[in-house]
This record gives structure tokens, sequence and C-alpha cells, in this order.
């Protein structure tokens, strides 16, 4: 066991001093400040579904790895209701080019505070991620909640560790394994550094893959038998395909590297991170509850059918890729729009950067050493392919409803991790180009850079600041903790031939009592509640903070439209009706009367009562 231990902590302390000796180490400040600049212009859960990524991080901090399942609900966990206040604030910006923040913005923000009170918060798609990636930003949350900062600072903390980290994981790529211009053009365009300074765990998984193909490079290339660099490699793959499912095929890098060094231990490695992996990516699928999309069947029951029916799955890919609007989205979305795909660069620095990058890929094209480097530049080749199609494939089973005629849902961000190992694969590094090359190449990164940092800022001021700013100030957002259960009178509804709105999403039963959760038509937080029973209902609300309906339909009076209706069961016994007869209706100053639905048929109907014959 002695040997063992000596065996890999010997070339770890090697690994360690020559990395720490690299003179690029002496750019890693200067990147963290540059960084924080950037960052410093982006608000808030700009980057796509960061807030689900900032909950997961929080559920990190807690030390919960398993995300729960309530009925009626999706996925999600037991969230600070001050998180959840905190992210409610910038709702308004998302997927809404037309809002800007503003000074009032930023200093409500700044005043909310860690309750300790946890209420559920549904984020399913974070489910299939294990939480392991989330690692810096649930640092951040977790020291900023243990020592009292407010939730603000708190985040901004998660956003910069998590930054941090990525720019060290990529100079610790860097350091193992040299560069080549076309990565370090990727790495520079403004969608990837937009990603890499949000709190979304985008940023940490991109630096994995580049280490990842640096290490694989590196073993392979030098027939390295460093066994802490081995290790390193296949911890790595295993954060990377627990929280990026579509790179499940990197696997295979650990049984090359067995393969062509023959050292027995790393087979067994492979196996583990392959058993480790396949078990999460199960657990995942099989408690992922998510009512965001109808399918038509389970994510196993569409997965097995493509699986065994591959043709089906290669129409529709051909009818994806050759869908004129699908591939200009790709296209669009790879280098030139931000946020939540409602920041959009300019015309001319989309078409700077493509040309650049692929000035970058020609001048990296490898004429050395190609039969010995044959096998790990193939290897990675296939596995980019691999890992792209699978992009496609798991966005068809967990997002499209089957059967689909084309894949909606995938964007050109999702294509970084293959693009990331494809460079590796096609292109020579610095040290292997010639003057002309590397001249070339530098003035092809100058160019990205200088639209990165010089033009960007300039459409994120434009976009998050300046243009449009409203003319009046919106009211004060309330936090979910200042609502209080309200006493009302449930009152029979007049007629009940009107239109319907709202919807009954949960129901749940208590002592002596029923509680329903949902949301109607209401422009205001005190409400109103009418039923289809002949007689008055004693009951009591609670208001929620439901900024997604306000979103969803674009007026952000129904900021409170969110209730639980808690109704005594004596009362609908005293009535001689059942539940599933029970049908509720939201009266408004403003909107009047509306029917509220249900998503839970079988428990709440709204079937009209019966009258009884004269």
């Amino acid at each position: 066991m002695i040997v063992i231990w000596s065996n890999f902590w010997k070339p770890a302390g090697g690994l360690v001093r020559s990395v720490y000796q690299s003179s690029l180490w002496r750019l890693f400040p200067f990147i963290l400040i540059i960084g924080a600049l950037f960052s410093a212009l982006i608000p808030p859960f700009q980057s796509p579904d960061e807030q689900d990524h900032i909950k997961r991080a929080y559920l990190l901090s807690q030390g919960r790895i398993a995300m729960t399942n309530l009925p009626g609900e999706s996925t999600g966990g037991y969230i600070d209701t001050g998180l959840i206040s905190y992210i409610d604030q910038f709702q308004h910006l998302w997927k809404n080019s037309n809002e800007r923040l503003t000074l009032d913005d930023r200093k409500r923000a700044a005043d909310i505070k860690w309750t300790g009170h946890e209420i559920f918060g549904s984020s399913p798609g974070v489910n299939y991620y294990f939480p392991l990636v989330y690692t810096p930003q649930a640092i951040g949350l977790g020291f900023g909640k243990l020592v009292g900062m407010n939730v603000d600072n708190s985040y901004v903390l998660a956003r910069f560790l998590a930054f941090g980290f990525s720019v060290f994981v990529i100079f610790l790529a860097f350091t193992i394994y040299r560069p080549n211009p076309a990565l370090v053009g990727l790495l520079l365009t403004p969608l990837m550094v937009f990603q890499l300074c949000s709190a979304s765990q985008d940023g940490v998984s991109s630096a994995l893959v580049v280490l990842t193909g640096a290490l694989f490079m590196r073993l392979m290339i030098n027939r390295d038998t460093n066994q802490a660099l081995f290790y390193l490699l296949a911890f790595t793959i295993l954060i990377l395909v627990t929280s990026r499912v579509n790179l499940f095929p990197i696997i295979g890098l650990l049984f090359i590297l067995a393969f062509f060094t023959q050292i027995k231990r790393r087979y067994l490695t492979a196996f583990l991170v392959t058993v480790l992996s396949l078990g999460w990516i199960m657990y995942a699928v099989k408690t992922t509850v998510d009512y965001r999309v109808t399918l038509g069947g389970s994510v196993a029951e569409i997965m097995l059918f493509y699986i065994l029916n591959p043709v089906d799955f290669i129409v529709v890919l051909y009818e994806t890729f050759t869908t004129p609007r699908l591939s200009e989205f790709y296209y669009q979305t790879f280098f030139g729009v931000l946020g939540w795909l409602d920041t959009h660069l300019d015309e001319q620095d989309i078409s700077l950067l493509t040309i650049c990058i692929f000035i970058l890929l020609v001048c990296s094209i490898p004429t050395k050493n190609l039969k010995r480097q044959a096998i790990p530049r193939l290897s990675l080749i296939v596995m980019s392919s691999c890992s792209l199609l699978l992009v496609f494939f798991l966005l068809m089973v967990t997002w499209n409803p089957f059967p689909t005629a084309v894949i909606e849902g995938v964007q050109g961000r999702y294509f970084w991790a293959p693009a990331i190992l494809l460079s590796y694969g096609i292109t020579a590094n610095w040290d292997d180009l010639g003057r002309l090359r590397r001249t070339i190449s530098v003035l092809g990164v100058v160019v990205i850079a200088t639209i990165t940092f010089y033009n960007t800022p300039r459409i994120l001021i434009d976009r998050y600041y300046l243009s449009n700013q409203p003319s009046s100030p919106r009211s004060v957002i309330k936090e979910q903790s200042s609502f209080t259960d309200v006493e009302t009178t449930i009152k029979p509804v007049s007629s009940n031939n009107v239109e319907h709105a709202g919807y009954i999403d949960e129901i749940n039963y208590l002592e002596q009592a029923i509680s329903l959760k949902g949301w109607g038509f209401f422009t205001d937080e005190e409400k109103i509640f009418l039923s289809n029973l002949p007689q008055q209902i004693d009951a009591h609300y609670l208001t929620i903070v439901r900024q997604d309906v306000a979103n969803a339909l674009g007026d952000d009076r129904f900021r409170y439209s969110g209730f639980i209706l808690t109704i005594p069961l004596h009362d609908l016994e005293t009535s001689g009706q059942s539940l599933a007869e029970l049908c509720l209706y939201s009266e408004d100053p403003v909107l009047g009367i509306k029917q509220i639905q249900s998503n839970l048929p079988e428990v709440f109907g709204c079937k009209p009562v019966e009258q009884d014959s004269p």
C-alpha cells in the first residue's frame, strides 16, 4: 500500500513543481482582474437557466446531493427564501430585450438577506447533473451564508470563484500540454467569456474539457506513464460525464490509454469510471420529473425506442440538419447571441469571429509527427463526433414530444465541448508552428480578443443599462417572507359560464383540511375566491410570488398571482360535495371572474354541481 501511495505522490509532486514554474502563471492575476471587470457588466442570472444552476449549487452548499420530488411538481429542492427573492429581482430581464436594470433594482437586490427559511423550488433540468461540478459556486454561497453576507455578495463570490476556478483549470491544461491557436481563439470568443463569467456550470465544464484534451494528448503522445496525470484525467472525465451526459463517449479515452500503455490498473480505473457514470445517469433519468414539456412517454421509453430503431433517429437528424432555420440558429448562437438569446452581437462581429476561427484552424493544421500522433488525434475526432450526435439525441428524448420531425432546443453553445475536443484532434499546438503561422495566429487571436473586450462591453451596456429605460419606476417586488395567511370566505359563483384562466398545480392533504397551490388571474396580492358550491366556505390563503407567470403573460401585474388556499374538510363534507366536484374561480376588480383550471383532473376536475330537480 505504501508503495502504491509513493508511486502516486512522487509524480504528482513533479507535476506540481512543473506547473508552478511555468511563466504562463504570471498572467493569472491579470486574467482574474479582467474577468471581474467584464463580469461586473453582466447582471445576475443572465446566462440561460442560471437560476436553476445556482439553486443546485445552493443545495450542494447545504450538503444535499439528491434533489426532491413532490406530488404534482417538477423535480427541485428546498431553497432559502432570500435566494428565491434575489432571483426574482432579475427575472424581468429574462427573454425581454426591452427591460433594463435600474439603480433601484440593484439597491433592492442588495437589501435581501438570507432568511434561514426554505421553500420548495422546481428546477428539473439540473437534476441530471451530478452536483460536484458546482463546487466553486457552492463554496461561495455556503461561505457567504455562514459569515452573514447578504445574498447579493454571496452570489458575486460564487460567480467569481467559478470564474477563477475555470481560469485556473485552463491554465493548468495549457501548462500540461501547449494549446493550439484555434482553441485559444475559441476560449476568447464573446459567448465563451460571457459564460465563463456566469454562475452556471458552462464555464467550469468547458474548462474541464480543455483539461481533458490536454491530459490525453500529453499521456498519449509522450506515452507518459505518470499515474498522477492519469488519475487526474479519470477524475476529470467522471465529473464531466456525470454533468454533461453527451460527453459519455470520452470515457473511451481511458481505455485507449490503458491499451497503449498496457498498465492493468488503468483498465480497472476506466471500468470504475464507467460504472459510476452509468449508475448516476440511470439514477438521474429515473428520478427526474419534468412537467415543462409533455413527451408522450418516459425518457427511458423514448430512448429505448430510438436505440432499437436507429434509422428513425437518423431520419430526424437529417431533417434537423437540413432545416435552414435551425442551421442558421446554430451558427448565430455558437458565436453571437448572449444571455437568454436576447443579446445579439453585430453581424459584422460574427463574420469576423468566423473568419478568424477559420484562419486559426488553417494555420494550425499539423505537418509534423503525423504518424506518431495519428491515434490520439483520431481518437479525439471520434469522441468529438459521438459527443455532438449525443447532444441531439439527448435533447430529442428529454425535450421534444415523441415522435418529432426535427429536434428543437439545441443551441450553438452545446457544441463547445465537441469543438474543444476536435481542436485537439485536428490542430497542432504553438510549439509545432513556424514563425509565419504563429504571427498570423497571434493576429487572429488579437482580433477575437478585441471584439470580446471592446465591442462586447458596449453591447452589454446597451442591452442591460442604456436603451429604452422605463419612464416610470417599477413597483417594489415584495419578498415571499413578507406575506402571511389571510382569512377569507369563498362565496358561490353567480355563473360558471366564464373564461378559463389560471391553474391548480398541487393538492396536499393536511390534518382536517386540504391545501390547493396554484395561480389565478389576480392583478393584486389581495384575492377573492368563488366556488361552484351553493354555500359560503371559510378558508385562508397565502399569496405566492409568481414572477414566472408574469414573465409568461408579459404583464408584471401577475407577479403576485400565486396562492396556497387552505379549505377545512369539514366545510366540504357539510356541503355534501366531493373534492372532485369542487371548482374554484378567481374574481379580480380589473379582469373579472375566471374559472381556475387544474393540472390534476383526477382530483380536481372543475365539474359542475348537479342541481336537484324541482
